[in-house]
């Protein structure tokens, strides 16, 4: 409860001086007093009088106060005073603009743009000194692409396998989305303790922390996705069709970063231990109304609105949209008879038929950005308060 320097920054090094306490030019000054506070503590404190001088808070002269006070003394020691006339200048409606950018830029010393683009630069930069992470996650990813490259080979374009090609769709959903959301669950919470030291320190707003967040885990996801989307795609015999293809790859990215941010907003609410059991009871219900094992008709009537904020629903239309639909053609069958020679059977038995790939992709869009908006909100309340 005792205070050893009540000042400004400049007139630290003279308060010191003048205690006969030179700091040395290779020290911080900072350091220097916090070092001087354990030996000189009671002579600090008496000096400057437990806080309650004021010389040492500007760098202003003693001699313009006094000055001030000679002449308000010389003024009403005269026996008249005079009509002192004041004109009120009209006060100018301020910018509510104006208002909140005032107050940002009192808060911090730094733009948003200029803390967005600093903790990008050092979280990459974090990712590219340690690799070890991203050589893992891409070793899994292409481990097991190959595995199911190997179970599913070379059953895209036969007839009497296309609903194990379904099944092998369905699985690089489940497989991309358990890996970026069990990932993210665990690293993410580990960092709230260090976020919350330096977001009290007011080094950056919270909205810029999370913008980097997501911004330098694309890179690791995009690499990961897209190795385990060429492996099988070739080695499961899916159609030559660029289309399809880049189809293919944009809808298993968008499914694995929503996965993602998923992760992200499970890791800002829990901690390890608790994002760890109750992480897959958070994203379960995304997989029981995906579409594969319940369909939309089956389903209560009060559960059905489940099925459309299911990113995994509109990721597995999508998917099948992009194997099956799109006027493609007859497929060739290696059995008697074959019940998908015409693809868009596989539609119409999975109530598919009236799907459509643009509005599965804005449907997964706009699942991401209120993830991602709630969990901006959640980290925000976190790092504010002790939870």
């Amino acid at each position: 409860g005792r205070c050893a320097y009540m000042g400004s920054v400049p007139m630290l090094l003279p308060f010191l001086d003048q205690m006969h306490l030179t700091c040395p030019p290779y020290h911080n000054p900072v350091d220097f007093l916090i070092e001087i506070c354990v030996e000189n503590a009671s002579d600090l404190v008496q000096y400057s009088q437990n806080g309650k001088s004021t010389q040492w808070i500007t760098n202003i002269p003693n001699e313009t106060d006094s000055k001030l006070e000679e002449i308000n003394r010389s003024y009403f020691r005269s026996n008249t005073i005079e009509d002192v006339c004041l004109t009120v200048l009209p006060t100018p409606t301020e910018d509510p603009t104006n208002k909140i950018l005032s107050k940002l830029k009192s808060t911090y010393t730094t733009s948003f743009w200029k803390q967005f683009i600093t903790l990008t630069r050092r979280s990459l930069l974090s990712h590219w000194r340690n690799p070890s992470y991203t050589l893992m996650m891409t070793g899994i990813h292409c481990a097991m692409a190959v595995f199911i490259g190997i179970l599913f080979y070379n059953i895209g374009e036969d007839a009497k396998y296309a609903r194990e090609n379904y099944n092998c769709l369905f699985f690089g959903l489940m497989f991309l989305m358990f890996t970026a959301f069990s990932a993210v669950s665990i690293t993410f919470p580990e960092q709230i303790p260090v976020v919350r030291r330096e977001h009290f320190n007011r080094w950056y707003m919270t909205g810029a922390y999370y913008s980097a967040t997501l911004i330098s885990s694309i890179p690791t996801q995009t690499v990961c996705t897209l190795t385990y989307a060429c492996i099988t795609y070739w080695m499961t015999g899916q159609p030559h069709d660029f289309l399809r293809f880049i189809s293919f790859c944009w809808t298993l990215m968008l499914v694995s970063y929503v996965a993602l941010c998923m992760g992200l907003l499970n890791g800002s609410f829990f901690n390890v231990k608790n994002g760890t059991i109750f992480g897959p009871f958070f994203i379960m219900p995304f997989v029981v109304f995906s579409g594969f094992f319940l369909l939309y008709s089956d389903a209560p009537g009060f559960f059905r609105w489940l099925f459309h904020v299911s990113f995994l629903k509109h990721g597995l239309v999508a998917l099948t949209i992009s194997m099956f639909g799109m006027d493609r053609q007859k497929l060739l069958c290696s059995d008697l008879i074959c019940r998908y020679t015409y693809p868009k059977q596989i539609l119409i038995d999975r109530e598919m038929q009236d799907e459509k790939y643009s509005l599965a992709i804005i449907a997964l869009m706009s699942i991401s950005v209120a993830v991602n908006i709630s969990t901006y909100i959640i980290l925000k309340i976190r790092l504010k308060s002790k939870w």
